[in-house]
């Protein structure tokens, strides 16, 4: 859970950066960083809002995809489907 703690941080921070990208162009560069500057406070709580929903559902998405089959298993499911039909 510590790893998605730490990636809920780091999106939030990228996400605001990929999205900044988009006034590039329009403005200088240090106009650029002015802008990414301003939006600090919304990225902190763009990452405040990603560690809630991390603590409130990051164990039960994790239980719910280790259900899943890795893809070895899906792979030897298929060849093994394939191998007795033969």
């Amino acid at each position: 859970m510590n790893k998605a703690y730490g990636y809920a941080i780091f999106c939030a921070f990228l996400f605001d950066f990929i999205v900044s990208l988009s006034v590039i162009g329009t403005v200088s560069l240090s106009e650029f960083m002015i802008y990414l500057l301003n939006g600090i406070p919304y990225d902190l709580l763009h990452a405040f809002g990603n560690l809630t929903f991390v603590a409130w559902f990051g164990i039960w998405f994790s239980d719910s995809i280790a259900n899943f089959q890795t893809m070895e298993e899906i792979e030897q499911t298929v060849v093994d489907g394939y191998v007795t039909r033969t």
